[in-house]
């Protein structure tokens, strides 16, 4: 290597090496579709972030010296100093008397001299004390103008009343928030726009978040549920709740874990120009981002009561364990913030927990600064600021918690209802007489005390005398079909008698009492199966409710109206919209479903009716369908067997006259 070489190297390590090297490493870590293009814009990003970082200790470099120079020049100047303003313009009466400490000026053409008219000024605006003048003091030459009393009163009560308006608009603010105890949607939009309109200077350069946890989509598509194992192991982890739900209320609540918690931004506040609404929807897994420091207590450390980063562009945090194991010694993983944007950017970030009363944290209310093209104005966030953040996340989590408190009260009042249902729901079950035995699907009241019946001869499998094996198959499937028609219409009967008992149940599932399913922050496992399949029935796509937060927005008033508009008997049912309804109510128990919601319980009564009615009427469909392909195969081939015996005849007749092919020939 030349000196040449050997210079230029120590000029790129001392200029440029750590910054490209940051945004390689992170480049790696990211793994983006255009690596050039990312480092390109990193770096491009830096470049920015750093002139706003010069810039602002430039400023404050400026202000420091400002400071320093006013206090050089404000000195507290002795009483016999001539003023200063006088000192400059060298202005030095002619003649003082003595008695009357009155000064007199000559006006003088001198250019080192400002002219000045002959007039007598008092003394003490040039000096305090002369030899042949007594002491005298003259406060208005020190201190500033003072106001009126009267002027003063009206400032001070003018300020007071600013403080006073400003306080009673936060304390208005949070006392509405902490009233929205219903969707928690509106109460995550409020929350958001209040954190924002409320800040010093209204907000500017600043954006406001709502995030809150949840678990990751239950995806009912899967395939064990389509397998009989697959139901029962439902039916076995719906036991398995069930039976933890008991010793939780024996003995107290169980430890909140977060570990497979992801945060979600739900709502969104930015100044009019600086559109954020794009991170609504956006999520934020582990490991990613240091938001999770609000839930997760490592080791003796508790969790962080909030979140405050001056700069999250320059932020390293914790160190974090090494994912892999390795015999190469690898640097040290630091904690660093996660930019859902992609790029890197300048600013503060503070972010307070919405912790409910029971002490779980349902999501965090976040402030930041970022800078960007559209805003922000990547300095640190004011303390007033912060104080204003966190005493909205707590009146947002009184609101959360008033709502569970309304749901406890409507579930324990539910229990008795379904206790009162379950028992309509009995009674239809049994058979007209009265017979216990009566409730077997068949629909058959005799069946119990009925005497074994000889096997079926119509069904025997081996032909019969004038059959092949083909005639003595379709024989079979047809007295088969027609054995299950009856079976498969009493059970139709039966559904529809329980049917009619619940059909009024809908009605209860009106707007208002949705909205204790809409309150509900957390996807509730069964309840939500439950509405899906309703979702399903009524034609709705995977892709509108595959969230929480997207179902809450389907069950409005129109959810009752669709599920009312559904016929039990219509028999033209899609297929795979269908298929999604038996996925969601598989291994679905009415206890699990009561434990969670009271509207719930009632959708899930009427829903199970309603799917058990039309899967029988959809079956004596299937089984008419299958008599007709019977009789009609039968047919067909009673004619193809006549059709072959009159050629066979018609051969044999012109075979006894002659009439042969190899005649003709």
């Amino acid at each position: 290597m030349t000196a040449q070489d050997k210079i230029d190297t120590v000029f790129l390590k001392e200029t440029v090496a750590d910054v490209v090297v940051k945004a390689c490493s992170e480049c790696a870590v990211a793994q983006p579709d255009d690596p050039v293009g990312y480092v390109a814009g990193w770096l491009e990003q830096f470049v920015k972030n750093d002139a706003i970082l010069k810039k602002r200790a430039a400023e404050k470099t400026a202000e420091a010296e400002e400071k320093a120079a006013e206090i050089e020049v404000r000195p507290s100047a002795p009483r016999d100093i001539v003023p200063f303003a006088f000192v400059l313009a060298r202005v030095v009466p002619d003649r003082v008397e003595a008695e009357t400490g009155v000064g007199f000026f000559t006006a003088r053409e001198d250019p080192g001299r400002c002219p000045i008219r002959q007039s007598p000024v008092a003394l003490g605006r040039l000096v305090d004390r002369t030899p042949e003048a007594p002491r005298r003091s003259y406060a208005s030459d020190r201190e500033p103008r003072t106001l009126s009393p009267n002027l003063q009163h009206q400032a001070q009560k003018e300020a007071d009343a600013k403080v006073l308006n400003e306080a009673t608009r936060v304390a208005k603010a949070l006392e509405h928030i902490a009233s929205l105890d219903g969707d928690p949607d509106i109460l995550y939009k409020h929350a958001a726009n209040y954190a924002l309109k409320l800040a010093t200077n209204g907000g500017a350069g600043m954006r406001a978040y709502v995030a809150d946890l949840e678990e990751a989509e239950e995806d009912e598509t899967l395939d064990k549920d389509n397998s009989e194992e697959g139901e029962e192991e439902d039916k076995k982890e719906s036991a398995e709740d069930d039976a933890e739900g008991e010793a939780d209320a024996a003995e107290g609540p169980a430890p909140i874990s977060y570990e497979n918690l992801f945060f979600r931004y739900v709502a969104c506040a930015a100044p009019k120009g600086d559109d954020q609404d794009w991170i609504v929807g956006k999520k934020l897994e582990r490991p990613n981002g240091i938001s999770f420091a609000l839930v997760d207590a490592v080791d003796d450390e508790p969790q962080a009561p909030w979140i405050d980063v001056a700069n999250v562009m320059t932020y390293e945090g914790k160190e974090l364990p090494d994912q892999e194991e390795s015999d190469e010694p690898e640097p040290k993983r630091r904690e660093k913030a996660c930019f859902l944007g992609g790029v890197p950017r300048a600013g503060a970030y503070f972010a307070a927990p919405i912790t409910l009363a029971t002490g779980e944290v349902a999501g965090m209310l976040c402030l930041d600064t970022l800078r960007t093209s559209t805003g922000g104005t990547g300095r640190p966030i004011a303390p007033e600021d912060k104080a204003l953040a966190r005493r909205v996340a707590f009146a947002a989590a009184r609101a959360m918690d008033a709502a569970a408190a309304k749901r406890a009260e409507i579930l324990a009042a539910a229990e008795e209802e379904q206790a009162e249902i379950e028992a309509r729901i009995e009674a239809a079950k049994a058979p007209e007489g009265g017979d216990e035995g009566g409730d077997k699907p068949d629909g058959d009241a005799d069946a119990a005390d009925a005497t074994p019946e000889e096997p079926d001869p119509e069904l025997a499998p081996e032909p019969k005398d004038g059959e092949d094996e083909g005639d003595a198959e379709r024989r079979v499937a047809l007295v088969t079909a027609k054995n299950q028609l009856g079976p498969a219409e009493a059970l139709v009967a039966r559904n529809q008698k329980i049917f009619e008992t619940v059909r009024d149940l809908i009605d209860l599932v009106d707007d208002a009492a949705l909205a204790e399913m809409r309150s509900l922050p957390r996807a509730p496992k069964a309840t939500w199966r439950v509405i899906k399949a309703g979702l399903y029935a009524t034609g709705h796509k995977r892709f509108e409710f595959e969230t929480w937060a997207l179902t809450r927005k389907q069950i409005g008033p129109n959810y009752n109206n669709e599920l009312k508009a559904l016929d039990p008997m219509d028999t033209e049912r899609n297929e795979k919209a269908w298929d999604g309804v038996d996925r969601c109510l598989k291994g679905v128990t009415d206890s699990a479903v009561l434990k969670e919601s009271k509207v719930g319980a009632l959708l899930f009564r009427w829903f199970n009716a309603f799917k058990e009615l039309s899967d029988a009427a959809v079956n004596v469909k299937k089984i008419k369908e299958e008599i007709d392909r019977c009789e009609e195969a039968i047919e067909k081939a009673a004619e193809a067997k006549a059709e072959a015996e009159a050629d066979a005849a018609a051969a044999a007749a012109a075979g006894e006259t002659g009439d042969t092919p190899e005649a003709d020939e």
